[in-house]
Formats: structure tokens, C-alpha cells, sequence
């Protein structure tokens, strides 16, 4: 679906900007969706084996080519190191979901130990006792019980 939708937008030219050389070209901020360069590589591709010849050589590929190459791989590093620290800071089912600057800890414990405990809510208490009784604790499988 998204192709098709992609492909109807590339075609009705409302996404393009002009070039230097009269030429359309994919305006630049819909290079970080990566479905409008993959439908234009694809669309570029076909046009020049549909009315010329097929594009045989590298030296052959058009520089819109090369730039939406570029934009596709940048966007799948950046898409995985979102992927990544999403995974890292949006609780789960299981885990515990960490601070959402968890990759500057020891950097801010470092520099100043007293934001370090502002920003990551640190106390020096260990894990509280609970009573048997405790509304929280009372589907607690015997095994955890014991451990605690």
C-alpha cells in the first residue's frame, strides 16, 4: 500500500523540485522515508530499459541514483539505532525499561554527581522490605518468595 501510494505522489509531481538542469528531481526531505527513493530508483531503472536501454554499468546509473542509494542506507542506520534505543527505553512485557538518558549515565555521574542523582532519581536506600500482606505481592509465585 505504501508503494502504491508513493508511486501515485511520484507521479502526479507534486514531490519533485527542478534541477539545474530542468530535470525533475525527488524534493530532498522525502529522502527520510525510504519508500519514495526506493519507488524513484525503481521508477528510473524502468524508464531507461523501457525508452532507451538498460542501464548495463555503474558508470551509467544517474547521480539521483547515487544519491537516493546514499539516502536509503543512512536512513536504515538511523532507523536502526532508533529501533535500538526505543527498544531500550518504551517498557516491555517483560525487562525493566531503562531512563531515557541512560546512554549519558556514567558521563553525568562523572561530571557532576549531584545532577546525576536529579536526573536519574538515585537514592542510596537498597530495595524495600514488603510484608506478605502487600497488596503488590499478593500473586507472588512461593519460588520468588523464597528467593526474596
Amino acid at each position: 500500500m505504501a508503494c502504491i501510494t508513493a508511486s501515485t505522489l511520484c507521479l502526479t509531481g507534486g514531490i519533485y523540485d527542478l534541477d539545474e538542469n530542468q530535470n525533475d528531481r525527488l524534493k530532498p526531505i522525502l529522502y527520510l522515508y525510504p519508500t519514495f527513493p526506493f519507488c524513484r530508483i525503481n521508477y528510473l531503472l524502468s524508464e531507461a530499459c523501457s525508452w532507451y536501454q538498460c542501464i548495463s554499468n555503474w558508470r551509467y546509473v544517474p547521480d539521483e541514483i547515487h544519491e537516493e542509494l546514499k539516502a536509503l542506507y543512512t536512513t536504515a542506520v538511523v532507523y536502526m539505532i532508533l529501533a535500538l534505543y526505543l527498544n531500550q527505553i518504551v517498557p516491555q512485557e517483560f525487562g525493566v525499561a531503562k531512563h531515557p538518558l541512560f546512554f549519558l549515565e556514567g558521563t553525568i555521574k562523572r561530571l557532576n554527581p549531584q545532577w546525576h542523582k536529579e536526573i536519574f532519581h538515585d537514592d542510596d536506600r537498597e530495595l524495600q522490605d514488603f510484608d506478605d500482606n502487600d497488596k503488590e505481592l499478593r500473586d507472588e509465585d512461593n519460588d520468588v518468595r523464597a528467593e526474596r
